[in-house]
């Protein structure tokens, strides 16, 4: 019997594959192709782009084709009456641009951080550093076939100078501001172009003024960021003892320039609009860090707490806009949350805080407006409580975080649910329809789900309440669910 089914695992794993590996373009065999029978054995093409996969099942095998410099090729193959197969495959050569970033007027190298952006999607590159010499150079290489736009990074000519606030006058300032290619660049496959890419330097001032440090703490590290609503990322500067500083490089807009001293210990934020000309920012005075402690109680007496709770706030200082996916970024001495999927504007956040017997305490938090906001285990990657809870109140309003502050969750075991279905105009299901569950009067606050093929929707786990669904009012209460019929495509 052992021997039987040794025989019948031997006859169902004796398959070959053998070919050769092709670029699309020339027909040359290619090398160091990577052949792999998924979940089976692999091998790598030699200079005559040959392969030979041994030992594989019957049936429809599928095979995945990755080599450097080349498209990836995922396909399925098939034993018919034998067991050797004869697969040969062409592989599509990617495309890549190189080049140049240069002063449109002076010829001189531009070092800066490009994106070339293809269908809403950016691969970012670097003109700058190359053998050891600012060149401006840059290279992009694994492009497939396409539109391109290049453009420049807005934020890569701010430069910070601290104690006198004075800037090399043998070294003028040059800023290009987030400067777009005009011309499109159209990569064909396999194609490398490499073009001169010329920028014309646009008028850019600085902004300039000083730190009031607390007393005691005049040799301790400070650090500058600086915001910008055009652009997310912020950069930020750092000093040991210094408070006189000078930005140079900015061009027209609003930021916000937020100051901190050592890790927590005080902040100051101050708001400026540029316009024509330089500016003096007013006396920057660091205010100490702030602490928020708060409750966490059951709306039923009889009810335990959720396990593993933390607290999360969510700043109301938001800059810039972003889709699906956002990139968050912290002020100083704050934690990032790093892809979370949430529309609107890109916000910060405070790191999550554990809350312990019902009870929670956060401290180095910068003076502030925050939406305090209560996760269950496994925050921040997931949102809200464990099922069967919801949040009665605590977390639907900002709260002024200055010195200490205190607030308080209220939470219940029995929250309601809301169901129903999308229908269109003619009153017919809609299936696959985004359907958003918003509490009245506060569209921070919103739920998203997708209908399904009958048009049905539900959300689960909502605290007691007003609520617009896709602009449709409806109430729920403890531990009831309410059926409303919604419009599809409403906000």
């Amino acid at each position: 019997m052992i021997a039987m089914a040794t025989f019948l695992l031997f006859a169902q794993t004796s398959g070959t594959i053998a070919g050769t590996v092709s670029d699309a373009l020339t027909h040359r065999p290619v090398r160091r192709a990577l052949v792999t029978a998924v979940n089976g054995p692999r091998d790598v093409t030699g200079e005559d782009g040959t392969y030979i996969l041994h030992g594989l099942p019957s049936g429809d095998l599928r095979l995945h084709i990755a080599v450097p410099g080349y498209s990836d090729l995922d396909t399925t193959a098939r034993f018919a009456e034998t067991d050797f197969l004869k697969q040969d495959f062409e592989v599509h050569p990617l495309a890549s641009i190189s080049g140049k970033l240069l002063d449109k007027d002076t010829g001189e190298p531009i070092v800066r951080l490009i994106s070339l952006e293809r269908a809403g999607k950016g691969v970012f590159g670097s003109g700058g550093e190359k053998s050891e010499e600012k060149s401006g150079a840059f290279a992009i290489v694994n492009l497939e076939p396409g539109d391109y736009t290049l453009k420049l990074r807005d934020a890569d000519d701010i430069a910070f100078t601290f104690g006198s606030g004075k800037s090399d006058p043998k070294k003028p300032h040059r800023a290009y501001g987030a400067a777009v290619y005009p011309s499109t660049i159209h990569l064909s496959e396999g194609e490398r172009q490499t073009l001169d890419v010329r920028f014309p330097a646009i008028e850019a001032h600085a902004v300039m003024g000083t730190v009031e440090l607390p007393e005691g703490h005049a040799a301790e590290e400070m650090s500058l960021t600086l915001w910008n609503p055009g652009d997310p990322l912020p950069r930020t500067a750092r000093a040991n003892g210094s408070s006189a500083f000078r930005i140079e490089g900015l061009t027209r807009g609003e930021y916000q320039l937020i100051a901190e001293l050592g890790k927590g210990v005080a902040f100051g934020r101050v708001s400026f609009n540029i316009t024509d000309h330089d500016i003096d920012v007013p006396l920057l005075k660091l205010s100490p860090s702030a602490s928020l402690t708060g409750t966490v109680r059951m709306a039923e007496e009889d009810a335990p707490l959720p396990p593993k709770l933390g607290v999360w706030l969510d700043s109301t200082s938001q800059w810039g806009s972003c889709a699906t996916m956002c990139f968050f970024v912290p002020v100083p001495g704050l934690l990032p949350v790093a892809l979370l999927q949430r529309p609107g504007l890109v916000a910060t956040f405070h790191e999550p805080t554990p809350v312990q017997d019902g009870r929670f305490r956060a401290d180095g938090i910068a003076p502030g407006d925050y939406w305090p906001e209560l996760f269950g285990a496994g925050f921040p990657e997931v949102h809200g409580l464990p099922d069967g809870y919801a949040v009665l109140g605590g977390d639907d309003q900002p709260v002024s975080i200055y010195g200490s502050t205190e607030v308080t969750f209220v939470v219940t075991s029995k929250p309601g649910a809301i169901t129903g279905t999308v229908r269109d105009k003619d009153q017919y299901p809609v299936a696959k329809s985004v359907v958003t569950l918003m509490p009245a009067g506060d569209p921070r606050r919103r739920r998203s789900t997708e209908s399904g093929a009958a048009g049905e929707f539900s959300f689960r786990n909502v605290a007691p309440g007003k609520y617009l669904v896709n602009g449709a009012p409806v109430e729920v209460g403890f531990s009831q669910t309410a059926t409303v019929t919604v419009p599809a495509g409403a906000p």
